[in-house]
């Protein structure tokens, strides 16, 4: 039972780490349909960048931002991404918690 514990709980980190990986795929196929598609907000956005912003950076920025002015319309491939690319951010991020919750469960239960 217990060895049945231990790779379920493996798994679940190793299925934490791919959905991470993930993320980042989505993050960078939104930047690069941003840059493609709606390069007007993508060089808005980059001129207001800090020095040395990857374009990652901008990505997450323009994904999170709630400024009108770069916000996407409605209905398109890249609001599509968008909201594919915040999904697997929280699911990701929900994962994460999981593991921290059940490793300070089980460094306390001792």
């Amino acid at each position: 039972m217990s060895d049945a514990i231990g790779y379920l709980a493996i798994a679940f980190i190793v299925s934490t780490f791919l959905s991470g990986l993930c993320y980042y795929a989505l993050l960078f196929a939104f930047a690069k349909k941003l840059k493609e598609s709606n390069a007007e907000i993508w060089s808005l956005s980059r001129r207001a960048a800090k020095p040395f912003e990857t374009d990652l950076m901008t990505a997450y920025r323009v994904l999170t931002s709630s400024d009108p002015g770069l916000g996407l319309t409605a209905g398109t491939s890249e609001a599509k991404l968008a909201r594919a690319t915040k999904r697997q951010l929280y699911i990701s991020m929900a994962m994460f918690m999981v593991i921290l919750a059940v490793g300070l469960y089980v460094s306390v239960d001792k």
